[in-house]
């Protein structure tokens, strides 16, 4: 398991970074795997790569239950799939998968489904995108996620758009932007 000391010597962290490694480190045992799956995420997000992934790690070594477990692996992927380590992002993704199924986490089913998803997507593999899309859409309609409901349509834009369907794929594209709720203009 990777350290996560580079990181937490650093002084020049964004907030997110240092709000995130505050909450791990306040964190009960039983809070340390979900905590550590934050952290994974903000140093994502400020592009520590070796940190996130280290975090994530970390993550799996506390998870106490299938369900922190499976949210482990997700991050792991996550961390696999932003070096484009693609079968590295794919095992973890489906790991996520089973482990979840196992906690009856709906959530977390369908975002192992949605990083494969991704993952194919990225190497230009649409046929097993859309079966992974397909099981993304059914589950955020029973999960009523209006966000994971954007996202399939924008993934079925893109993947329509590839196949050169472009009428319907701008439906999609349309279709995503309707959840969005609307702003005020500044």
């Amino acid at each position: 398991m990777g350290s996560l000391s580079p990181a937490l010597a650093q002084d020049t962290l964004p907030e997110t970074v240092r709000v995130a490694q505050a909450a791990f480190k306040a964190a009960s045992l039983e809070q340390r795997s979900e905590r550590a799956v934050e952290l994974s995420a903000a140093y994502r997000a400020a592009e520590m790569q070796d940190s996130a992934r280290a975090a994530a790690d970390r993550a799996l070594a506390y998870a106490r239950n299938d369900r922190q477990r499976a949210r482990a692996h997700f991050a792991i992927a996550r961390v696999l799939k932003k070096e484009q380590d693609h079968p590295g992002a794919q095992e973890h993704a489906r790991e996520s998968i089973v482990l979840a199924r196992a906690a009856k986490d709906t959530a977390g089913w369908l975002r192992g489904e949605a990083m494969l998803a991704e993952v194919d997507m990225e190497q230009n593999r649409f046929v097993p995108a859309r079966e992974h899309v397909d099981l993304v859409y059914a589950l955020a309609t029973a999960l009523k996620d209006t966000a994971a409901l954007a996202t399939v349509h924008t993934y079925l834009g893109n993947i329509l758009s590839y196949e050169g369907k472009l009428d319907s794929a701008r439906w999609h594209y349309d279709r995503s932007l309707a959840f969005i709720p609307p702003t005020e203009p500044q």
